[in-house]
């Protein structure tokens, strides 16, 4: 099948329905999700390309709800940093994507460039992986919106990030438009770079020693994340030695581990994982050493930046020091135990946005949860389905238009 999508969008499309006998276990995974939460009996898989203004071609993976709620606006989610679209799709049961999608909401995940079903340049072709992080936020998310909008015909979409993908939302909200967005959602979402008081001692000497090496790698090239997850889980001596450290403390930088079981990081690793451009790398690194320079004062051979913080690749335009500027409904959700983007971080994101409706979770045990919610288990966790989905779901639905 193919879409119809109006000139200059170009699109080829693929789709198959999903008979989803598993309704009934969202229904319990969602514990106490409230009535208005009811789930759908199917929907449909399809996935649209798209080109951006300088020839990358972009993958849109969609779950289209059946039946369809006119005039309510679709969902726009984005990754994050060395992940794919399967962070919101990873199976039947941990599938952020598909428990919205039952419930009636149009989910549309977009694959940035160099990875999952996107175009990618060949691991030879070092020229090919110098975008930054600003080329998604202002190439990649603006096609992805645009198109969006045209294939479904509506004015305004959502707007979801995880990690990087959260960085992208605020960023596109500053610096592109906010005619187009209904409103935010941020999971775990990047805006704010330093140490925090919940951060381990483990967790801020590994930030260090990242921080420092950015000067030592090459600009070019993948960061080939995809093969280094892939030759792991298919050398049984590799897993047998690295597997008990991403359970325990290794792991607990980036899940946590009470949220976390072997077999959802070993389908993580296998399905979600995936390259990004060796720019992009140095770029995030950068940000964490020029934060770590704030925090503990400039070396003799080193002077602290002009920005403390999220910053784009000229050192120009701060995206932190321009939170104020985004002022459309936003729900922030933070890890309660999140070891990468800290809850200290995500308040003070949630307190400097310009939005006059806005709502920050805080997922930990202390406000009631039954786990700490984590980096990455925020999406794929055990508890995810019953904790995470609900809110977002219940949120994006009470500020839908229909």
């Amino acid at each position: 099948m193919r879409s119809v999508a109006p000139a200059p969008l170009r699109s080829r499309v693929s789709s198959g329905v999903g008979l989803l006998a598993l309704a009934v276990a969202f229904a319990v995974l969602a514990g106490s999700a409230p009535s208005a939460e009811a789930s759908h009996s199917t929907f449909s898989y399809e996935t649209h390309f798209v080109t951006t203004s300088d020839g990358w071609e972009l993958a849109l993976t969609r779950l289209k709800p059946s039946p369809m709620k006119e005039g309510r606006e679709p969902v726009l989610m984005l990754h994050g940093f060395i992940e794919n679209h399967r962070i919101y799709d990873l199976d039947a049961t941990r599938s952020l994507a598909r428990y919205m999608a039952l419930r009636g909401l149009d989910c549309w995940i977009l694959d940035f460039r160099g990875g999952g079903l996107s175009g990618a340049p060949s691991a030879t072709d070092l020229t090919g992986w110098t975008y930054s992080v600003d080329d998604l936020i202002h190439k990649d998310v603006p096609t992805a919106v645009d198109y969006v909008l045209a294939a479904t015909g509506r004015p305004k979409l959502f707007l979801m990030g995880h990690s990087m993908g959260g960085l992208a939302t605020y960023a596109y909200c500053e610096t592109e438009t906010q005619s187009k967005i209904r409103g935010i959602v941020t999971l775990s979402g990047a805006g704010k770079m330093g140490p925090a008081p919940s951060q381990t001692p483990l967790t801020q000497a590994q930030f260090l020693l990242t921080g420092a090496a950015e000067s030592s790698l090459p600009w070019n090239g993948p960061f080939p994340m995809k093969a280094t997850a892939q030759d792991l889980l298919i050398n049984p001596n590799a897993w047998v030695v690295f597997g008990p450290l991403l359970i325990g403390d290794i792991g607990s930088t980036v899940w946590d581990t009470e949220n976390m079981t072997p077999l959802l990081i070993h389908k993580m690793l296998q399905h979600a994982v995936d390259n990004i451009g060796m720019n992009v790398v140095k770029q995030f690194l950068r940000w964490y050493k020029d934060a770590n320079c704030y925090t503990y004062g400039p070396s003799p051979f080193r002077a602290c930046p002009q920005h403390s913080s999220w910053y784009d690749s000229h050192g120009f335009y701060s995206y932190t020091d321009h939170l104020s500027a985004v002022t459309v409904p936003a729900l922030l959700l933070a890890g309660g135990s999140d070891q990468v983007v800290p809850k200290e971080n995500v308040q003070w994101i949630h307190d400097h946005l310009g939005s006059a409706d806005k709502t920050i979770k805080v997922l930990s045990k202390a406000n009631g949860y039954v786990v700490n919610i984590g980096h990455e288990d925020i999406l794929v966790g055990k508890y995810s389905p019953q904790i995470v989905y609900p809110l977002v779901t219940t949120w994006v639905k009470s500020r839908a238009s229909h």
